[in-house]
């Protein structure tokens, strides 16, 4: 088994009016957990693992484009 920490930039929505002064460049996330799948594209990891039924909880599905770094250690 295998548990990543992942510092990202998630996709964000400003629902008030702002002006050029408040727009954001970057929203930094950082998100920690079980590695569930990985592909070229896309990390999967979950907040809760059940090793003996394969199952898993709270998942979250990050782009690798968005990922800035990550450590992945063998459990």
């Amino acid at each position: 088994m295998k548990f990543a920490y992942i510092e990202w930039d998630d996709a964000c929505i400003q629902t008030e009016w702002h002006n050029r002064n408040d727009l954001l460049e970057r929203y930094p996330v950082l998100s920690a957990g079980f590695v569930v799948r990985e592909t070229n594209e896309l990390i999967t990891i979950a907040r809760d693992a059940d090793p003996d039924e394969k199952q898993w909880r709270g998942l979250e599905h990050i782009p690798k484009a968005m990922i800035r770094k990550k450590k992945v250690v063998k459990i």
